[in-house]
């Protein structure tokens, strides 16, 4: 994995290949929605090092929650209780939040609000928004957000969808096109289940997907 100098603060960050891989599935399982979620992993309380040495945050999974109910606050919240419950009995912390709009570009207004509430318990939280056109072209389909410390400040997009992962960002070399090769030939997208699949059948299991993480680990 290359690595480089971080994005945000004194942060970088290493992506898991299920952490890079499940918002892409999210996003190509209900391509006529907006779909949300969150990333997990391994992070300090802060970053304690001196701004010439970067903390690094290992991104370890990401947990899809919503592709009907994404601007119901309280559905938001109900989830968010559920991951935060699984990921403290790992000793992950929720590092990041993902989403790809239906329609529209850049981060939604829910986006930003579940970003600065996140940053409001971890100053290392960073938010990514999954650009449909990198993905037909097989670019880094990620445009990354920091949330300002500043509630006052607009959000911007710190990186735009280029042809490599952005500065500050690690992800296992050539699994962009490995997934897409997943979605089209084998229907990868198909056994990732959501918060909103649970809510409809509580069998599916949305916290730690177990088929597509075994499909993604074949990938490697």
């Amino acid at each position: 994995m290359a690595t480089s100098s971080a994005v945000a603060g004194g942060y970088t960050y290493t992506l898991s290949p299920a952490a890079f891989a499940i918002p892409i599935l999210h996003a190509a399982r209900y391509s006529s929605s907006t779909v949300t979620g969150v990333l997990l992993g391994r992070a300090p309380a802060t970053s304690s090092n001196p701004s010439s040495s970067k903390t690094e945050v290992v991104v370890e999974d990401a947990v899809p929650l919503l592709h009907h109910y994404t601007s119901l606050s309280a559905m938001m919240e109900v989830a968010l209780d559920l991951v935060q419950e699984y990921a403290g009995a790992k000793g992950w912390r929720v590092v990041g939040y993902y989403e790809a709009r239906e329609d529209g570009e850049g981060m939604s207004r829910q986006g930003e609000r579940v970003l600065r509430a996140l940053r409001a318990e971890w100053d290392g939280v960073f938010g990514l928004v999954v650009d449909n056109g990198s993905l037909a072209s097989g670019s880094w389909p990620y445009s990354v957000y920091i949330p300002p410390s500043n509630p006052g400040v607009a959000f911007k997009p710190q990186t735009r969808p280029t042809d490599s992962p952005p500065d500050g960002f690690s992800i296992p070399p050539a699994l962009l096109a490995r997934v897409l090769n997943g979605v089209r030939t084998s229907g990868l997208h198909r056994v990732l289940y959501d918060f909103d699949d649970h809510l409809e059948d509580s069998s599916l299991a949305f916290l730690d997907n177990p088929r597509v993480k075994e499909a993604i680990a074949k990938l490697q």
